[in-house]
């Protein structure tokens, strides 16, 4: 199985919020940086993934690219409102056939809208 088809079906285990087939994919020292966290670990990873599972109804890919041990993916999540639709990036670097480093870029701004509708 090449990275690419590896990062397609681990996003869509995220969509389906299959945690088990994602932990399948991720190596025990992953890395995740996102622009409001960085996470350490596999545990740390699938808390995350879990946490925000709950925000969106529908994860699409709409691109991925790949070469060597670098994917690229973009996707869109469809989030409870006040978010709507997020546009993301995810660069995947793989180590031993596993995922061992996840940056994501996507806007943060609405995430604190739904932050704060929350906690009304």
């Amino acid at each position: 199985m090449t990275h690419k088809q590896i990062a397609k079906e681990f996003y869509e285990a995220f969509a389906q919020k299959d945690f088990e087939t994602m932990a399948g994919y991720l190596h025990a020292d992953v890395s995740l940086i996102t622009p409001l966290a960085r996470l350490e670990g596999k545990e740390a990873y699938l808390g995350a993934a879990r946490g925000f599972s709950v925000l969106f109804t529908a994860l699409t890919i709409r691109a991925l690219l790949g070469e060597g041990d670098e994917v690229m993916l973009v996707y869109d999540v469809a989030c409870l409102p006040p978010v709507g639709v997020s546009r993301a990036a995810a660069h995947v670097i793989f180590e031993d056939g596993l995922m061992k480093r996840i940056e994501l870029f996507h806007d943060t701004t609405p995430f604190a809208a739904l932050r704060g509708a929350l906690d009304a």
